[in-house]
């Protein structure tokens, strides 16, 4: 980002922030209407408690929450402190994706795919379930994802063999596991969201971010306290560390084994 003004850069990021922070308020509505199995094509913005429709000032990302103390303005009952942390979390990967790639597709493409792992994240995280939809589109967004490298025919494959590798390869494993120990395995939700974060991440940042999934759920698991917990969101997170960095690892690791 060299090229451009220190000014448009930093109008850049801050745009990049608070765009990050509108989707992030839309996503845990959508994430929460999954849940309750509301529908999410119709229907206004409305308290979870007490039902009243939520006006404009309602539902300003970040300020509204802070500026209510975090509960409605018409029952007073407590909004759950996920509205927040969803808005800053999204506004944070936006931020990050802006000040790794820049005015770019990449920046994009990895800004879309944050708010739909965000999203099935939270749903997987309140309801132990993937839902189909939240992985169609991502399958559905592989496909200006491949335009947008530079050199579909070569993503295209590359994002196959990734996919085949590792979710067909964890299934293999998971079914052999069930087979031999007699317990419950993987869910098939996170078996589907491996093979599609691997259409993204290709087949050898793919093995890195499964080694870097299960890293981060042991560490879920210490600090949530918690005996079982979603695999997803642990894939959800190290799936976009990977979009972000696996390139520039994937480079590093070669050349430190000397390979070209």
């Amino acid at each position: 980002m060299n090229d451009f003004p220190l000014t448009l850069i930093i109008w850049g990021a801050v745009l990049s922030f608070v765009l990050g922070t509108v989707f992030g308020s839309f996503i845990d509505c959508l994430a929460w209407r999954t849940v309750h199995h509301e529908s999410i094509l119709k229907g206004r913005s409305h308290c979870g408690a007490c039902g009243r429709v939520l006006n404009a000032a309602d539902l300003v990302p970040v300020f509204s929450y802070l500026f209510l103390k975090g509960r409605c303005r018409y029952c007073g009952a407590k909004i759950p402190a996920d509205a927040i942390v969803t808005e800053l979390l999204l506004g944070a990967a936006y931020l990050c994706a802006f000040l790794r790639f820049g005015f770019c597709g990449e920046t994009i493409t990895c800004m879309v795919l944050a708010a739909i792992l965000l999203g099935l994240s939270l749903v997987d995280l309140e309801a132990m379930v993937i839902p189909d939809g939240f992985l169609a589109a991502m399958l559905i967004w592989w496909v200006p994802y491949i335009f947008l490298s530079g050199d579909p025919k070569t993503c295209a494959l590359s994002g196959l063999f990734g996919g085949l590798l590792i979710g067909g390869g964890v299934l293999v494993i998971d079914l052999i596991f069930e087979r031999i120990w007699k317990v419950e395995g993987m869910g098939g939700g996170d078996i589907k969201l491996l093979f599609v974060t691997g259409l993204y991440l290709g087949p050898w940042v793919g093995l890195f971010h499964l080694i870097l999934a299960c890293v981060t759920g042991l560490l879920m698991t210490v600090f949530l306290k918690k005996k079982k917990i979603p695999f997803g969101p642990a894939i959800s997170v190290s799936a976009y560390v990977c979009l972000l960095f696996g390139g520039p690892f994937l480079s590093w690791y070669k050349g430190l084994i000397g390979i070209a």
